[in-house]
């Protein structure tokens, strides 16, 4: 077996194996970094836009629900993470399916709950055209909602699949967060299917020693800090 490459940081270790299988879609590679972070339970309703990023769910080891409106989805992965302790997913398509999920992340931003939102958003060749479901920083009320902010301690809106590594090493640090953490990443339809490179795709490895959760919850609370005005 060839030898793992292994960067240690604050908050754990990135880990890139040589003997890593072949190429595989950017939805599967997401799907095993929300495992990687403590993710177990993704709720939400599949539409046209979220399809592929659906079906890996629905393959992976990840407990998949389907419900019939987002906002139902939203309060179930709010009162999952309050019992269990642990972060958990929703999922939504774009325009209104974002929407609907909105007043359940309000409560778990505000309850304390860890909870990262998965949404489908519009591929760059056709933003700025104003279709009714337009996701976009060009279209409101979305474009403050794959950023930090009020809501969301985390926000991304992945562009290139090179963005993924970075993306999920930013959802373990906030995993960590004490008080709560709720993140939201966009992926647009076409990308949720692009072909992601083993060596472009490294997995997030939570260190297990008590002085290295300290440390973790240290760094994610410099990072993710709610300032006074939006706790």
């Amino acid at each position: 077996m060839g030898e793992k490459a292994v960067s240690v940081g604050a908050v754990g270790a990135v880990s890139e194996e040589e003997s890593a299988p072949g190429p595989t879609r950017l939805s599967d590679a997401l799907i095993r970094g929300l495992l990687d972070v403590g993710v177990r339970c993704a709720y939400g309703l599949v539409g046209g836009a979220v399809a592929p990023l659906a079906s890996a769910l629905h393959a992976s080891r990840l407990r998949f629900f389907h419900f019939r409106h987002e906002t139902g989805a939203a309060f179930a992965a709010v009162e999952d993470s309050l019992a269990s302790g642990q972060p958990t997913a929703v999922f939504t398509t774009t325009g209104p399916g974002i929407t609907n999920a909105l007043t359940g992340l309000t409560a778990a931003r505000s309850e304390g709950a860890k909870v990262i939102l998965l949404a489908a958003t519009t591929p760059a060749p056709h933003q700025g055209r104003f279709a009714l479901q337009e996701t976009s920083p060009h279209a409101s009320p979305f474009a403050g909602l794959f950023v930090a902010g009020p809501l969301f301690h985390y926000g991304a809106a992945i562009s290139d699949p090179s963005e993924l590594a970075s993306v999920i090493a930013a959802l373990a640090a906030g995993r960590a967060r004490l008080g709560g953490f709720v993140a939201s990443v966009g992926v647009p339809i076409n990308l949720q299917s692009a072909i992601v490179e083993p060596a472009r795709h490294r997995s997030f490895v939570p260190m297990r020693t008590d002085g290295a959760a300290a440390a973790a919850a240290d760094v994610a609370d410099v990072l993710f800090a709610d300032t006074p005005s939006a706790r």
